[in-house]
């Protein structure tokens, strides 16, 4: 099995910091993972979303990404600050980058996710419409490989639009 797409996401946002812990689960356990993570500007992540958008490689994006996750969720820091996104480039040994907002960034951003009718993060883009993902923790304890193929047949089947259980 292979876990691909696109992968839209909100720096700040709890249920993409559990899908991303689940996705590393995923990797640890022998599935292939190719996701594309394509961030969702707010106006409080414009300077994260800026700054992981203008990186050149998966490795400092993955780096980047996983610094401030954990800046944010393990730390309790503002995921869209000047410091913690200042903190992260620091922490993923960025050190030739800028830490700056760019308009166009943004702009083309959130044009592609509200092109694709991206309404919620995380969601995923494989073809025809985005799932949006809402996982429990128990997605961290169960088998990923699972978790995963239910996610993938529902992302695959435009016929499913919603799937939920309390």
């Amino acid at each position: 099995m292979e876990f691909s797409g696109q992968v839209w996401f909100e720096f700040g946002c709890p249920d993409a910091w559990l899908f991303y812990r689940f996705v590393r689960k995923l990797a640890e356990s022998g599935v292939r993972v190719n996701l594309d993570w394509m961030p969702i500007p707010t106006p409080e992540t414009e300077l994260a979303a800026s700054v992981y958008s203008g990186l050149r490689t998966a490795d400092d994006k993955g780096r980047f990404f996983h610094a401030l996750f954990g800046l944010t969720f393990l730390e309790d820091m503002e995921a869209g600050s000047r410091g913690t996104v200042t903190r992260a480039v620091a922490e993923a040994a960025l050190d030739d980058v800028t830490v700056e907002s760019d308009a166009d960034t943004v702009a083309s951003l959130t044009g592609r996710a509200n092109e694709l009718g991206v309404r919620w993060s995380p969601s995923l883009y494989r073809h025809g419409p985005v799932t949006a993902i809402t996982l429990t923790p128990a997605a961290l304890i169960d088998d990923p490989s699972a978790t995963a193929e239910a996610i993938l047949g529902v992302a695959d089947n435009d016929g499913i639009w919603e799937l939920s259980k309390p």
